[in-house]
Protein backbone atom coordinates (compact mmCIF):
# COMPACT_ATOMS: atom_id res chain seq x y z
CA UNK A 1 0.00 0.00 0.00
CA UNK A 2 1.49 3.40 -0.87
CA UNK A 3 1.09 5.89 1.53
CA UNK A 4 0.81 9.75 0.95
CA UNK A 5 3.48 11.97 2.57
CA UNK A 6 2.53 13.81 5.16
CA UNK A 7 2.09 17.15 4.15
CA UNK A 8 4.20 20.12 4.34
CA UNK A 9 4.43 22.41 7.18
CA UNK A 10 4.14 25.93 6.37
CA UNK A 11 6.83 28.02 6.06
CA UNK A 12 7.26 30.89 8.29
CA UNK A 13 6.89 34.10 6.87
CA UNK A 14 9.71 35.46 5.04
CA UNK A 15 11.54 32.25 4.80
CA UNK A 16 11.59 29.80 1.87
CA UNK A 17 13.09 26.47 2.95
CA UNK A 18 16.15 25.22 1.29
CA UNK A 19 18.25 28.67 1.20
CA UNK A 20 18.90 31.39 3.89
CA UNK A 21 17.89 34.74 4.16
CA UNK A 22 19.94 37.40 2.16
CA UNK A 23 21.84 39.28 4.22
CA UNK A 24 19.99 43.14 3.92
CA UNK A 25 22.45 45.39 1.67
CA UNK A 26 23.58 48.89 4.12
CA UNK A 27 25.70 51.39 2.51
CA UNK A 28 27.14 54.11 4.44
CA UNK A 29 28.78 54.88 7.96
CA UNK A 30 28.52 53.27 11.65
CA UNK A 31 25.26 55.75 12.48
CA UNK A 32 21.98 53.87 13.48
CA UNK A 33 18.55 55.29 14.23
CA UNK A 34 15.66 56.42 12.35
CA UNK A 35 15.76 60.35 12.45
CA UNK A 36 17.84 62.41 10.32
CA UNK A 37 20.73 63.59 11.75
CA UNK A 38 21.30 67.27 12.86
CA UNK A 39 24.87 67.65 14.32
CA UNK A 40 26.97 70.52 11.63
CA UNK A 41 28.55 69.21 8.85
CA UNK A 42 32.07 69.82 9.28
CA UNK A 43 32.99 66.30 8.67
CA UNK A 44 29.78 64.51 6.84
CA UNK A 45 26.40 64.18 7.77
CA UNK A 46 24.07 61.29 6.96
CA UNK A 47 19.93 61.72 6.01
CA UNK A 48 17.93 58.99 6.58
CA UNK A 49 14.87 58.76 3.54
CA UNK A 50 12.75 56.24 5.33
CA UNK A 51 12.70 54.17 8.41
CA UNK A 52 13.34 52.35 10.21
CA UNK A 53 17.03 51.93 9.08
CA UNK A 54 20.19 50.95 10.17
CA UNK A 55 22.81 52.59 8.41
CA UNK A 56 26.69 51.48 8.39
CA UNK A 57 30.39 51.08 6.70
CA UNK A 58 29.81 48.70 4.27
CA UNK A 59 31.58 45.56 3.68
CA UNK A 60 33.28 45.03 0.52
CA UNK A 61 32.65 41.00 0.46
CA UNK A 62 29.07 41.98 0.00
CA UNK A 63 29.85 43.88 -3.66
CA UNK A 64 32.70 41.38 -4.83
CA UNK A 65 32.54 42.82 -8.77
CA UNK A 66 31.46 46.57 -7.73
CA UNK A 67 34.20 49.78 -7.64
CA UNK A 68 34.09 51.44 -4.69
CA UNK A 69 34.47 54.98 -3.31
CA UNK A 70 35.83 55.44 0.12
CA UNK A 71 35.38 59.34 1.44
CA UNK A 72 38.02 60.17 4.31
CA UNK A 73 36.94 63.12 6.58
CA UNK A 74 38.77 65.25 8.65
CA UNK A 75 36.42 64.59 11.42
CA UNK A 76 34.62 61.11 11.77
CA UNK A 77 34.76 57.80 10.12
CA UNK A 78 35.54 57.38 6.66
CA UNK A 79 32.66 56.30 4.09
CA UNK A 80 32.68 53.60 1.59
CA UNK A 81 29.59 52.81 -1.34
CA UNK A 82 29.61 50.68 -4.50
CA UNK A 83 29.81 53.35 -7.48
CA UNK A 84 27.01 51.60 -8.62
CA UNK A 85 24.67 51.88 -5.90
CA UNK A 86 24.16 55.75 -6.37
CA UNK A 87 21.28 56.97 -7.82
CA UNK A 88 22.31 60.86 -7.99
CA UNK A 89 24.58 63.73 -6.84
CA UNK A 90 24.87 67.52 -6.84
CA UNK A 91 25.77 70.27 -6.93
CA UNK A 92 27.55 70.31 -10.38
CA UNK A 93 31.01 71.58 -10.19
CA UNK A 94 32.46 73.59 -13.09
CA UNK A 95 35.23 75.05 -14.61
CA UNK A 96 39.01 73.97 -15.69
CA UNK A 97 40.59 72.64 -12.57
CA UNK A 98 37.28 70.59 -11.47
CA UNK A 99 37.09 69.11 -15.41
CA UNK A 100 41.10 68.07 -14.54
CA UNK A 101 39.93 66.42 -11.07
CA UNK A 102 37.09 65.00 -13.31
CA UNK A 103 39.51 63.27 -15.57
CA UNK A 104 42.46 62.23 -13.51
CA UNK A 105 39.24 60.65 -11.31
CA UNK A 106 38.14 58.47 -14.21
CA UNK A 107 38.85 55.03 -15.35
CA UNK A 108 38.91 55.92 -19.31
CA UNK A 109 38.45 57.82 -21.76
CA UNK A 110 39.82 60.82 -24.38
CA UNK A 111 39.99 63.93 -23.91
CA UNK A 112 41.52 67.45 -25.43
CA UNK A 113 42.47 70.44 -24.29
CA UNK A 114 42.85 73.69 -27.06
CA UNK A 115 45.46 76.27 -25.33
CA UNK A 116 45.41 79.22 -28.03
CA UNK A 117 44.52 79.71 -31.44
CA UNK A 118 46.35 76.54 -33.42
CA UNK A 119 47.95 74.70 -30.05
CA UNK A 120 45.61 71.18 -29.54
CA UNK A 121 46.78 69.23 -26.73
CA UNK A 122 45.06 65.32 -26.54
CA UNK A 123 45.31 62.21 -24.72
CA UNK A 124 43.64 59.10 -23.42
CA UNK A 125 43.23 58.44 -19.57
CA UNK A 126 45.70 55.69 -19.75
CA UNK A 127 48.19 58.34 -20.72
CA UNK A 128 47.61 60.67 -17.45
CA UNK A 129 50.12 59.85 -15.30
CA UNK A 130 49.21 62.64 -13.14
CA UNK A 131 47.58 65.96 -12.21
CA UNK A 132 49.08 69.15 -10.06
CA UNK A 133 46.98 72.50 -9.34
CA UNK A 134 49.50 75.32 -9.93
CA UNK A 135 48.44 79.05 -8.79
CA UNK A 136 48.47 79.89 -12.57
CA UNK A 137 46.71 76.84 -13.38
CA UNK A 138 47.64 72.97 -13.71
CA UNK A 139 50.83 70.73 -14.98
CA UNK A 140 50.32 67.84 -16.73
CA UNK A 141 52.40 64.76 -16.59
CA UNK A 142 51.54 62.77 -19.72
CA UNK A 143 52.95 59.23 -21.11
CA UNK A 144 56.33 57.67 -20.31
CA UNK A 145 58.52 60.93 -19.85
CA UNK A 146 58.46 63.08 -16.73
CA UNK A 147 58.33 66.67 -17.76
CA UNK A 148 54.57 67.81 -16.70
CA UNK A 149 53.49 69.84 -19.22
CA UNK A 150 52.45 73.78 -17.48
CA UNK A 151 49.05 74.92 -18.77
CA UNK A 152 48.28 78.58 -18.04
CA UNK A 153 44.32 78.76 -17.49
CA UNK A 154 43.96 82.07 -18.95
CA UNK A 155 45.57 80.18 -22.68
CA UNK A 156 42.70 77.49 -22.37
CA UNK A 157 40.49 78.09 -25.33
CA UNK A 158 38.34 75.03 -24.44
CA UNK A 159 38.34 71.37 -22.70
CA UNK A 160 36.54 68.49 -23.42
CA UNK A 161 34.33 66.20 -23.35
CA UNK A 162 32.84 66.66 -20.07
CA UNK A 163 32.75 63.73 -18.15
CA UNK A 164 28.70 63.19 -16.18
CA UNK A 165 29.46 59.75 -13.69
CA UNK A 166 29.29 59.86 -10.62
CA UNK A 167 33.28 58.79 -10.51
CA UNK A 168 34.28 61.64 -12.16
CA UNK A 169 32.12 63.83 -10.09
CA UNK A 170 33.82 63.25 -7.18
CA UNK A 171 37.33 64.17 -8.38
CA UNK A 172 35.96 67.54 -8.73
CA UNK A 173 35.03 67.67 -4.72
CA UNK A 174 38.23 68.86 -4.17
CA UNK A 175 37.45 72.12 -5.76
CA UNK A 176 34.14 72.78 -4.65
CA UNK A 177 32.69 75.31 -2.17
CA UNK A 178 29.30 74.75 0.25
CA UNK A 179 27.34 71.71 0.50
CA UNK A 180 27.73 67.67 -1.84
CA UNK A 181 25.18 65.29 -1.39
CA UNK A 182 24.92 61.99 -2.93
CA UNK A 183 21.56 59.91 -2.98
CA UNK A 184 21.64 55.85 -3.09
CA UNK A 185 19.20 53.65 -5.21
CA UNK A 186 17.59 52.78 -1.47
CA UNK A 187 16.50 56.17 -0.96
CA UNK A 188 19.40 57.06 1.57
CA UNK A 189 21.12 59.99 1.12
CA UNK A 190 24.36 61.33 2.42
CA UNK A 191 25.80 65.22 2.78
CA UNK A 192 28.73 67.05 3.35
CA UNK A 193 30.42 69.87 3.56
CA UNK A 194 33.27 70.92 1.19
CA UNK A 195 36.35 73.13 1.15
CA UNK A 196 38.52 71.08 3.30
CA UNK A 197 37.77 67.30 2.01
CA UNK A 198 36.77 64.63 1.68
CA UNK A 199 39.75 62.78 0.56
CA UNK A 200 38.79 60.45 -2.08
CA UNK A 201 40.35 57.10 -3.62
CA UNK A 202 38.81 54.37 -5.58
CA UNK A 203 38.94 50.99 -4.48
CA UNK A 204 38.73 48.38 -7.89
CA UNK A 205 37.27 44.37 -7.15
CA UNK A 206 40.78 43.69 -7.74
CA UNK A 207 42.19 45.38 -4.88
CA UNK A 208 43.74 42.99 -1.94
CA UNK A 209 41.78 44.44 1.26
CA UNK A 210 42.32 43.36 4.62
CA UNK A 211 39.28 41.45 6.08
CA UNK A 212 36.95 44.28 7.25
CA UNK A 213 37.56 46.08 3.91
CA UNK A 214 36.95 49.67 5.88
CA UNK A 215 40.49 48.99 8.24
CA UNK A 216 43.03 50.87 5.57
CA UNK A 217 45.65 53.60 6.35
CA UNK A 218 44.43 56.98 5.52
CA UNK A 219 45.55 58.61 2.42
Amino acid sequence: MIQNPSPRRPSPTGVRRGRPLARPRVLSSAYQGTRPATRPTTGWTAYFARAPVSVRLSNPWEYPAMTRARLTFPQGDPIEFPLEEVAAFGPDITGFRPWLGAVFASAEGRWLIRVGDDEVLGFRRSELKRVRATPEGAELTLGDGDEPIPLREVDVRSYGPEPKDVRSWLGRLAHGQGDAWIRFMDGHELRFALGNGPHIRFLEPTDTLPEGGIRLPLA
